[in-house]
């Protein structure tokens, strides 16, 4: 019982911190998106 918990408690923890770098990537490209279409206006 007690493993069980503990490993329920990593793969969350886990899991969280996947999707937390999933976000901050996903936010980082569609930044990059935003920039490259400024670029692309001004020429």
């Amino acid at each position: 019982m007690n493993e069980e918990n503990i490993v329920l408690h990593g793969v969350a923890v886990e899991s969280s911190l996947i999707d937390s770098t999933l976000l901050s990537i996903l936010r980082h490209s569609l930044y990059q998106q935003k920039q490259q279409e400024q670029q692309v206006q001004r020429y």
